[in-house]
């Protein structure tokens, strides 16, 4: 029986539809279809779509982001799912956090494509990723706690910090992150109670987890105006603090702290937070 790889074409699909290639074993095939959301704030979703004969309800899949920069480094970026079954409908759908775009402006930082692994054979599906260097958040752990290896090396654990949206009407105020941290350039894991980071001399087991949000003027002078996040019962690492006081305009700004087994994470000049500002467009939570 021989396997012959034909490609198909593309095609723009209220985001970026790519299209992958048919598998053709006799009188057999399917079609890989991978679908990308234009980003938001370094958020998009990702669906991967299998049809043609043979595809059924249940069948595992594969779906991997990389990046290899201009520089000749590369990386991954983090999911939300990685693997898992196709649906009814021959979909696998997950979420994709971008560390970094495709160019600044008119220099280019590398090239982003998905890898779809499907009964035993790999697509790699270009992608073009626009975001701005600002979207995603950077705090790091300390080396005396939370190292990781790195090119050899031992460096502070990188966390990265996503804006989810702001909430203003329905008398709702409020905001909602999602966060998670390398592991190794490939593998990242959300934060959340019970995880466990790995990719140092030993291994971090998450037992606590707080993360809070301010969003008045006296952050710095007024414990009372943090607010403690509640954590989502249902996506690990998402995080959502209520009662803000945001008016939904241009002048909202948030603050985050973020605490893993009591320690708090910094940034790399030593603060304890970060911050997010936002368009005068409100946001509806996601």
């Amino acid at each position: 029986m021989t396997s012959i790889l034909k490609p198909l074409s593309t095609a723009l699909l209220g985001g970026l539809l790519l299209s992958g290639c048919v598998l053709d074993e006799d009188s057999d095939g399917y079609t890989i279809d991978v679908q990308v959301a234009d980003a938001v704030k370094g958020v998009a979703e990702v669906t991967v779509t299998v049809s043609g004969d043979g595809v059924i309800e249940g069948q595992s899949i594969n779906v991997t982001p990389h990046m290899k920069m201009v520089s000749g480094m590369e990386h991954g970026t983090p999911f939300s799912e990685n693997e898992g079954e196709l649906d009814a409908n021959g979909q696998f759908k997950t979420t994709a956090y971008f560390l970094m775009p495709s160019a600044m402006g008119d220099t280019k930082m590398g090239d982003w494509s998905i890898n779809v692994e499907y009964n035993d054979i790999t697509e790699n599906f270009p992608i073009t990723v626009e975001m701005m260097g600002t979207d995603k958040k950077n705090l790091v752990g300390t080396l005396a706690d939370d190292a990781i290896s790195h090119m050899g090396a031992d460096v502070a654990r990188p966390y990265y910090i996503y804006d989810l949206g702001r909430m203003t009407m329905n008398n709702m105020n409020q905001f909602s992150v999602y966060i998670t941290a390398r592991e190794t350039l490939f593998d990242y894991n959300p934060i959340a109670v019970g995880e466990t980071l790995t990719g140092g001399a030993t291994d971090l087991g998450i037992t606590a987890v707080t993360v809070e949000m301010c969003s008045a003027d006296d952050c710095e002078s007024n414990n009372a105006s943090w607010k403690n996040a509640m954590p989502d019962t249902t996506v690990l690492g998402k995080y959502t603090a209520m009662d803000l006081g945001l008016h939904g305009d241009d002048t909202d700004e948030v603050q985050v702290r973020l605490t893993v087994n009591d320690i708090i994470k910094k940034t790399s000049d030593d603060m304890d937070h970060v911050t997010f500002t936002f368009s005068a467009m409100n946001m509806s939570g996601m």
